[in-house]
């Protein structure tokens, strides 16, 4: 019997929870990395939690499992590569990644891979997606070519798209994929203006006088940041000075209640949302002050009884309340007896390197020859995490090659956090006080306006040279 409390707890916390398995194969087999499934807290704050790991075995096979309550979008990391995809409850996948994007595109980040999936049933809501997503497309393409030249067949030809979907959908029950089609349309043609478009109102209306927001539901939300883009300065002056107002006397009751003035924000959730959003948005803005803001999300985080959005809250604030350009960096540990501050006689250029990254590869060349050209007048510093596969002859290379000083960090160091360390190759640049100087800085290679970190180690080193 007095088993019985636990036994009673355990089935409590188990209901409603349905396991997920994927199973899968990487390409080409590696020995033993990792790869890991991730899901959003939020769509607003847009951080990232862990919801399962597994090993990668030497053949390449792997198998994750999980529980799950509803659908959902997750992302699948593996090594620097990721790619998405939907998982429904008790549902089951067998999928591959390969080694080279099978459908590369310039719309994809630079890591992000298109996965392939076997034998995926046609009720699965990934399938479903997929078949809606090339239709719509292939559509579109067609459609919006004819926007300009011939407004009333483009005009025609909307309404014919809209139609084709009402009907195609009529009698489908996956709620999930409904609201996924409704979205989608609101994304990709009735968030444009054109003549004979929806108006303001209707586009409310329709997309979002339909009850509680679908916080949790990707199209959704994509839509509701579109809609909502840009809503402090497109807000009327009253509502807009006092937010305003409110922003600067640090009372985010104030500013939640603001908010009340707008009648198409009449419902509690859509309205806190979208003062998330607002706070997000203006965070680095000449507007409205950075600290100012961060405590109104200190105070919803607080205050607010909604646990959703109190968390949201609280993820946003985590990310904008840490350090900002002209700031002091932390005197960061990077071995035993070693600390950044260690190197504060010269400026300091962080170097964050990913073995396996092509792009961090390619700039260890360059790296070097600025190292022998600024290494006297600029501190080098490359930091990267352990691999969980064995390198390959180029990666070996590439490490052997870093003369300068370098440290290997664990995934759990302080480092990676504390400057917001999310995608490689990235650099930080701090100046002789320990002030961030620039995050991201300039590269070594150029960027999209030709420029790279060189002229700024020039600039230091001719300073010093006019000194001496």
């Amino acid at each position: 019997m007095r088993f019985l409390p636990f036994l009673l707890v355990l089935l409590i916390s188990s209901f409603g929870y349905a396991e997920v398995v994927i199973s899968g194969l990487t390409h080409p087999p590696k020995r033993n990395p990792e790869i890991k499934v991730l899901g959003l807290k939020d769509y607003i704050s847009e951080q990232y939690y862990e919801i399962a790991k597994t090993n990668v075995a030497e053949n390449g096979r792997f198998i994750l499992r999980f529980n799950i309550t509803k659908t959902q979008k997750i992302r699948l990391k593996y090594e620097n590569k990721f790619c998405w995809m939907y998982v429904e409850p008790n549902g089951k996948y067998a999928i591959e990644i390969p080694e080279k994007d099978v459908a590369a595109t310039g719309f994809k980040d630079e890591n992000e891979m298109e996965m392939l999936f076997l034998k995926l049933d046609s009720m699965d809501i990934n399938y479903k997606i997929l078949g809606f997503e090339a239709w719509l497309d292939e559509n579109l393409g067609e459609i919006f070519m004819l926007r300009e030249a011939r407004p009333g067949e483009f005009l025609k030809r909307i309404s014919l798209l809209k139609k084709a979907v009402e009907n195609d959908y009529a009698n489908e029950t996956d709620t999930f994929f409904v609201n996924y089609v409704k979205y989608s349309i609101g994304s990709q043609v009735d968030n444009f203006n054109y003549l004979g478009g929806l108006s303001y109102d209707e586009k409310f209306n329709f997309y979002f006088n339909i009850g509680d927001p679908l916080f949790t539901h990707d199209k959704y939300m994509e839509y509701f940041h579109l809609f909502f883009a840009r809503y402090y300065y497109l807000a009327s002056k009253e509502i807009r000075t006092k937010l305003f107002e409110s922003v600067f006397a640090m009372d985010a009751e104030k500013f939640l209640k603001t908010l009340e003035l707008d009648p198409y924000l009449k419902n509690e959730e859509l309205r806190t949302m979208v003062a998330l959003k607002i706070i997000r948005d203006e965070m680095n803005s000449k507007e409205l002050p950075r600290t100012n803001l961060c405590f109104l999300l200190q105070q919803i985080s607080s205050n607010l009884k909604n646990e959703k959005f109190r968390n949201c809250a609280k993820s946003l604030h985590q990310i904008y309340s840490e350090l900002i350009v002209g700031q002091r960096v932390p005197n960061i540990e990077l071995a035993k007896g070693v600390q950044l501050n260690d190197f504060s006689n010269k400026p300091i250029y962080l170097h964050f390197f990913e073995p396996s990254n092509p792009k961090c590869l390619s700039e260890i060349s360059i790296l070097k020859k600025l190292h022998e050209n600024y290494g006297e007048i600029v501190e080098f510093i490359t930091v990267y995490k352990p691999t969980s596969s064995t390198l390959n002859a180029a990666q070996t290379r590439a490490i052997e090659a870093i003369t300068w000083k370098k440290f290997e960090l664990a995934e759990t160091h302080v480092i990676w956090e504390q400057l917001k360390v999310k995608t490689f190759p990235y650099y930080i640049l701090i100046n002789e006080k320990l002030i961030l100087h620039s995050a991201p800085a300039l590269s070594p290679s150029p960027n999209g306006n030709y420029q790279t970190i060189e002229k700024t180690f020039y600039d230091k080193k001719r300073e010093k040279e006019l000194k001496n």
